[in-house]
């Protein structure tokens, strides 16, 4: 052995011994503080000294974070907090502050849920390749050892809440026909019908399947446009409103709508926006600038905006410089960890640490 691997060796020592003398709690939080800024001698000590209390702290610490995430950006969507949401087939009105607070509940849940899982299945997977690569596994150093190594994910994750306070916030733009409300695509929504599909608007507002169902896209049809009618549309054939005052039907070798008296629209307007009907393979492209709001179309609408919103430069820290230092500053703790708990070489340490992230990133995790 070298001096300065004695003298290492010694300070680790030392260090153990003083930790001792504390009680388990400041010895965590000494520790977690280590990781952070003496990650070597950290790794050691958890190596020697695994404890437990690091796992129950993790779990709070990551509950807390998780908790943070969705209220960041969810407070990025700007609309009215009572404008009401349709929702078929529920007798209680929906408002956008119900949404966004089911949807932080939602958000909150399903990221602590992420983060424990990537925990246990990272662990799982280095205890095994613990077990192939050296024939013994150090358990206690390894589940100790993770836990203080996802602190990566609070300490990263904060510089990203950090960043996203800088994106513009989505402002849902909407209209209210009827007491209901609206929503305003800035470039419109395509929907594809089978040319089988005879399709109806049914109070001005609901697109009606053949099979009687409700779909969740629909749009406000102008009344000038039609008196009032309820249009029923179909592939060539001439067909009767739902209320008998109108006569329509596609002309299935052009993009119009022909009426009753003749007259032939290459387009119809739907309050004051256009709409455009486009034929394709035997099916047909509906383009709606308005759907009504409910809560699978704000949701869309708001995530389809934040990406907008968000630079291309500051995007690319976000989902890929952010998540990949998280991933290479774990890395380099657990090999550490495995270096000192194993007694073995850096090269058969890499080797393990390199398995196990090359199979979480498999799992996408």
């Amino acid at each position: 052995m070298s001096n300065s691997q004695k003298e290492n060796s010694g300070s680790s020592e030392i260090e153990l011994e003083k930790e001792a003398q504390l009680p388990a709690p400041v010895k965590t939080i000494r520790r977690m503080v280590l990781t952070i800024f003496n990650p070597m001698l950290a790794m050691k000590l958890i190596a020697k000294d695994p404890d437990w209390f690091i796992v129950p702290l993790m779990f709070v610490v990551l509950a807390l974070f998780s908790f943070l995430q969705p209220i960041v950006v969810m407070s990025k969507m700007n609309g009215p907090g009572n404008m009401t949401l349709y929702v078929p087939n529920v007798n209680k009105t929906l408002t956008l502050n119900d949404l966004k607070s089911d949807a932080q509940k939602i958000y909150w849940s399903t990221n602590l849920m992420f983060y424990l899982i990537s925990i246990l299945i990272g662990i799982i997977i280095l205890v095994l390749i613990s077990k192939i690569l050296f024939g013994k596994t150090e358990y206690k150093s390894v589940i100790s050892g993770t836990s203080y190594a996802s602190l990566t994910f609070v300490i990263l994750g904060i510089i990203w809440l950090i960043l996203m306070l800088s994106v513009p916030p989505v402002n849902i733009n909407y209209k209210v026909y009827n007491n209901e409300s609206f929503i305003v695509w800035p470039k419109g929504i395509k929907i594809l019908w089978p040319s089988s599909y005879n399709l109806s608007l049914k109070d001005d507002s609901k697109i009606i399947l053949p099979n009687g169902t409700y779909t969740t896209l629909t749009s406000y049809l102008d009344s000038s446009e039609a008196n009032g009618s309820k249009i029923l549309w179909s592939n060539g054939t001439s067909v009767i409103s739902l209320n008998k005052t109108e006569i329509i039907f596609f002309n299935g070798s052009a993009n119009t709508l022909v009426w009753k008296n003749g007259t032939m629209y290459e387009q119809y307007t739907i309050r004051n926006n256009t709409t455009f009907v486009l034929w394709l393979n035997g099916s047909r492209f509906i383009f709606f600038n308005e759907t009504r709001a409910d809560p699978v179309s704000v949701m869309k609408y708001f995530s389809e905006g934040l990406t907008s919103n968000t630079p291309k430069a500051l995007s690319s820290v976000l989902g890929m410089i952010l998540p990949n230092i998280t991933r290479i500053w774990q890395s380099i703790l657990l090999i550490i960890l495995i270096k000192e708990a194993q007694e073995t070489s850096w090269i058969k340490a890499i080797l393990a640490v390199f398995i196990q992230q090359a199979l979480l990133f498999i799992l996408m995790i």
